[in-house]
């Protein structure tokens, strides 16, 4: 596997409303990327991607503030 240099574009964060009226944020953060020496029938080059899974959580109160904004 090649490491290959990447850096980010965009990153946005997932929004999920709990029952509770909590909110919960999410995203994915890539980390590492190296190429394979595989390819899809068509030729588009395969990846191995290592990310991590970063999230904040908003009590009820705090998300009714989020919502004002």
């Amino acid at each position: 596997m090649q490491p290959v240099d990447f850096k980010p574009i965009e990153e946005n964060w997932n929004k999920y409303l709990l029952s509770d009226g909590s909110v919960i944020e999410a995203k994915l953060i890539i980390t590492k990327v190296n190429r394979t020496e595989k390819t899809e029938p068509d030729g588009t080059p395969i990846y191995n991607v290592t990310f991590a899974t970063i999230y904040r959580v908003y009590g009820p109160e705090a998300a009714k503030e989020l919502k004002k904004v």
